[in-house]
């Protein structure tokens, strides 16, 4: 029989991993999944005794003296949970989760580690784990787990695009699990002729415009409902910045899920700029949802 795929997550020892294990283990609870804590070590800087192996091992004890607090602590919070540890030597901790997230149901990372910097509302661990991760990562934020209302809102930015349809299914699936209402939301510009000289001059009719984009969400949600039966669906048609409009509307949210990149975004790129903008600054935690990983329950 297959090992089930795990729920992930990196932990430090820092407040904002610990924020992290706290939503991993509620998604690892709703999916029935293993939880695997992951804690990748690294002695870089230079020892200072006289016995540098002898003070790296004694350094490697202590971490994971410290993973394995962390794993009974969660074993006795959740006892029906299969929860296990593993500390790991890599390059970096962002190189380590990747890497593991090939075999991962889900990832989870906090906002800032030990080493990230105050002035980062991301640290440099989760924006390489959010950008490159080969399964859907969530970022959890520090007050916005138990603080959560009842009554939050799944939030889904919707485009039309492949990815977007992956980030609808595992919003319904989240907004299931969890019995919340989902708010699948589509924003858009369109460039309008200002003055003689604009490059572009083509200015459509609001009306025909809006009834197009309203088609687009109704294409976009089409057999969800009738899939998830349970969850009620809001819908919230809106011309702005999809970056702005997606960020308001993830205030009080329970989560707020996009596509790793939308139709706006350039095939180069691991990360487009509304996804990348939301991991940052979005007021909830935020799952992005990355190309190709339909398949990845397991």
């Amino acid at each position: 029989m297959p090992v089930p795929a795990p729920v992930a997550v990196g932990f430090d020892g820092s407040a904002a991993s610990q924020v992290a294990v706290r939503w991993a283990t509620t998604e690892a609870r709703l999916r029935q999944r293993p939880l695997l804590i992951v804690h990748a070590f690294l002695a870089l800087a230079p020892l200072r005794s006289d016995s540098p192996e002898a003070e790296a091992a004694a350094v490697r004890r202590a971490v994971g003296e410290l993973l394995e607090a962390e794993v009974t602590r969660v074993r006795e919070l959740a006892p029906d949970l299969d929860v296990s540890g593993v500390l790991v030597n890599g390059l970096t901790a962002s190189n380590t989760l990747v890497d593991m997230s090939r075999s991962c149901e889900l990832m989870v990372v906090g906002t800032r580690g030990r080493n990230g910097l105050t002035g980062l509302l991301l640290g440099s661990v989760a924006t390489q784990v959010v950008e490159h991760a080969c399964c859907p990562v969530l970022v959890a934020r520090p007050g916005a787990d138990e603080a959560t209302p009842p009554d939050g809102r799944v939030v889904v930015g919707v485009d039309g695009s492949t990815l977007s349809h992956e980030a609808l299914r595992f919003g319904f699936e989240e907004a299931s699990m969890r019995g919340a209402e989902l708010l699948a939301v589509h924003a858009w510009r369109h460039p309008a002729s200002l003055a003689g000289g604009d490059l572009v001059t083509l200015v459509r009719d609001e009306a025909e415009l809006a009834d197009e984009k309203e088609r687009l969400l109704a294409d976009s949600l089409a057999g969800w409902e009738e899939k998830y039966p349970d969850v009620t669906v809001l819908r919230q048609l809106t011309h702005g910045d999809p970056r702005q409009v997606l960020k308001d509307a993830s205030a009080g949210a329970l989560l707020l899920v996009v596509g790793a990149r939308g139709l706006g975004g350039f095939a180069g790129l691991l990360l487009g700029s509304t996804s990348q903008t939301l991991a940052h600054h979005a007021h909830s935690p935020v799952a992005i949802v990355h190309p190709g990983r339909s398949g990845y329950r397991r």
